[in-house]
């Protein structure tokens, strides 16, 4: 007997004011792109946020970014870097100190 399935379940997202507003999710995928960007197994390493570059805010962002726009979505390792490059330059002194928060 097959049953129904239910309402899926997504990660939750967090508006952030960049270019325009965004959503910025933290779903399984987006951990593992931060894992291949920065090293950093966030699952099991928190603490290990504190220790990170500075440019290592723009792959977390870019990150969180991918599931909601195609352009920053990419496997390609040069588009990659263009894409986390574009996500770097949205963020100024104007908005560093909220996108930090």
């Amino acid at each position: 007997m097959a049953t129904k399935a239910g309402p899926r379940k997504v990660a939750p997202s967090t508006p952030i004011m960049l270019d325009r507003e965004r959503h910025l999710r933290f779903d399984l995928e987006a951990l593992a792109l931060i894992e291949e960007e920065c090293g950093v197994d966030l699952l099991n390493n928190l603490s290990g946020l504190s220790n990170l570059p500075i440019k290592a805010i723009g792959s977390i962002l870019w990150a969180g970014l991918t599931h909601e726009d195609a352009e920053l979505d990419v496997d390609d390792p040069a588009e990659r870097k263009v894409a986390i490059r574009r996500v770097r330059r949205m963020i100024g002194m104007d908005n560093i100190e909220m996108v930090v928060e």
